[in-house]
């Protein structure tokens, strides 16, 4: 093994202790931490046995492994950015909801 793929493995087990101890403090739901794991097994896998990249890129018809790893990142990460998004907007809706209520409660007691 080389000391990259040790030390990527390892940092890859304490993302697992995070995602498991953010799920026993449910700050993470289950789809969520069931998510993650597969997630960071997966790529714990492909620490520790590097020649699957090379397999799962020609199984998907992608010439390197690397570039198999850009696209799936590119793929996460703008999907994290969504999710992100529906949040703030979901966020917005709630804080205006909000104000709106105060501002009526206000007029009221006047």
């Amino acid at each position: 093994m080389l000391t990259i793929q040790i030390v990527g493995f390892i940092g890859i087990l304490l993302i697992l202790v995070i995602v498991l101890s953010r799920f026993k403090k449910k700050q993470l739901s289950l789809f969520e931490f069931i998510s993650w794991t597969i997630l960071w097994i997966f790529l714990g896998l492909l620490a520790i046995f590097p020649s699957l990249m090379m397999d799962l890129a020609r199984l998907l018809g992608v010439g390197r492994g690397v570039d198999v790893i850009i696209y799936i990142a590119l793929f996460l990460i703008f999907y994290l950015i969504f999710k992100i998004n529906i949040r703030m907007e979901k966020m917005d809706q709630d804080i205006t909801k909000i104000v709106k209520e105060v501002a009526l409660r206000e007029i009221k007691k006047k």
